[in-house]
């Protein structure tokens, strides 16, 4: 499903479960795959929240993180 689509919590949940998932990919391919996932993600959030991302940003986030408490759920 498209990020515009998802729900906040959803797009949330699909950058935590990416971290995992690009510490266990195996290729070049499926890093890149997962890393443009990531920025789609990260897109789709800002669009959203521009200050709740923002304040995320600044709050020493890491790419583990969760940027779900800084966020407005739609």
């Amino acid at each position: 499903m498209d990020a515009p689509q998802r729900s906040t919590a959803d797009l949330c949940r699909q950058w935590r479960d990416s971290y995992e998932a690009l510490r266990q990919a195996q290729t070049d391919r499926q890093r890149l795959r997962i890393v443009m996932e990531r920025q789609h993600c990260l897109d789709e959030l800002g669009r959203r929240d521009p200050e709740g991302l923002d304040a995320w940003l600044s709050s020493a986030a890491s790419a583990a993180g969760d940027p779900a408490h800084f966020l407005k759920s739609q």
